[in-house]
């Protein structure tokens, strides 16, 4: 785990990109859940 120092240097824009990330294979995990139907 990270301490919560390094956490802090974060910027709000590596912060965007990881939550596009996780919705990407949301929406992908999603979609391949609709064509499993």
């Amino acid at each position: 785990m990270q301490s919560s120092s390094e956490n802090d240097k974060r910027t709000p824009q590596q912060e965007r990109q990881k939550a596009a990330r996780e919705a990407e294979r949301g929406r992908e995990a999603w979609t391949l859940g609709q064509g499993m139907k």
